[in-house]
């Protein structure tokens, strides 16, 4: 047999391979078909849910005052050696992002972390980022709370050219005693602030190996992006991130990244298709890291406040078809914020506290 096709044949026996493991990592849905047969019972009031309609869904929420204006926040920031002005960017105009959640009384956490995930950093916090970076700070000593991220955000930029922002984020959630950062009921954003590409197995150490060794041996004809996906694909994170809530739509993965840039090469991936990917999958925000860190960090800080005020969809509504409904009732006061792909009541309308929520519609 000709050597190059024995190389072609092993490489998708192990695509397969690879391609066909499972992540069992998502929580119970919150979410339902409604199908023919199905006992709901919406009498009371102006209730015209279809019952026998198969292609309607219906995802229920409880009004929970404890689970509003409450977000943990983990920063995963580049220290590679270009990374220097964009982290001085990032700390000069935190400001304008973290005002609103001041000023709207939230409570939040934050961490910061690197995308360095050499064996003496992985998953390490930033000293005292975790302590230091709160609501509680931030109100016991606003002035200060501010100086501290300015001063923690500038990670430096002595640290691993091979970016694995995704593991950074696994390993710390996993490696860390998290019981009063990670709270089931808050908002998950993760931020990743970077100029090149996401390079993480996610085993860990395991798979960087077995991935840039088969880079080599196909003489690089395959992307090493492209392996990556092969080998570690971006869902597999995502996953992972989503199941640390009860309800998945509540994480959101946001990136401030190099989006133009598409410079390829071994240990260097410029650009940042996975980090986008990852965003795209659980409906966060992509930035250009070029552009002006003021306007984008006051759009982040928005989405982030408005998602965290609002009743996240796991399935993706038909906005036409959508129907609200509070304790029964066919209610109108409300909105559909499709960037976050959200139910969000207005101002003063508000269901009140343990109110029984239902949406209803039918998916795009």
């Amino acid at each position: 047999m000709n050597y190059s096709l024995m190389k072609l044949t092993l490489f998708l026996t192990l695509f397969l391979f690879v391609s066909c493991e499972e992540s069992s990592f998502f929580p119970k849905d919150n979410f339902s078909a409604i199908t023919e047969g199905d006992d709901e019972d919406f009498s009371s009031g102006d209730t015209d849910i279809f019952i026998d309609d198969p292609e309607l869904f219906l995802e229920s929420f409880t009004q929970n005052a404890n689970e509003q204006n409450k977000v943990d926040i983990l920063w995963v920031i580049d220290n590679s050696a270009s990374m220097g002005n964009m982290q001085e960017n990032l700390a000069n105009n935190f400001e304008v992002f973290i005002d609103r959640f001041i000023e709207q009384e939230m409570d939040f956490n934050m961490a910061i972390v690197t995308t360095d995930t050499r064996p003496q950093f992985v998953g390490k916090p930033v000293p005292n980022s975790i302590e230091k970076l709160n609501s509680a700070a931030a109100q016991a000593d606003e002035y200060q709370f501010k100086e501290d991220f300015k001063s923690m955000a500038q990670v430096g930029t002595n640290g691993w050219g091979i970016e694995k922002g995704l593991s950074a984020a696994k390993e710390f959630f996993e490696r860390n005693d998290l019981d009063h950062f990670l709270r089931k009921d808050a908002l998950l954003a993760i931020v990743v602030v970077g100029d090149e590409d996401d390079q993480s197995a996610f085993h860990y150490q395991e798979r960087n190996d077995v991935i840039n060794g088969f880079y080599d041996w196909l003489g690089g004809h395959i992307p090493l992006p492209q392996l990556y996906q092969i080998f570690s694909p971006v869902s597999l994170f995502t996953n992972y991130y989503q199941s640390l809530k009860s309800n998945p739509a509540r994480v959101q993965v946001h990136s401030i990244v190099n989006i133009a840039a598409n410079q390829v090469g071994y240990g260097v991936i410029a650009g940042a298709d996975r980090f986008i990917e990852a965003s795209q999958l659980t409906n966060g925000a992509i930035a250009e890291i070029e552009d002006d860190f003021y306007e984008t960090l006051d759009e982040l800080s928005k989405k982030i406040y408005d998602l965290s005020v609002s009743f996240a969809l796991q399935k993706y509504p038909d906005p036409s078809s959508i129907k609200v409904y509070v304790d029964d009732l066919r209610s109108y006061d409300w909105e559909y914020d499709e960037s976050n792909n959200a139910i969000r009541f207005f101002e003063g309308k508000q269901p009140q506290e343990g109110a029984d929520i239902k949406v209803t519609f039918k998916k795009l």
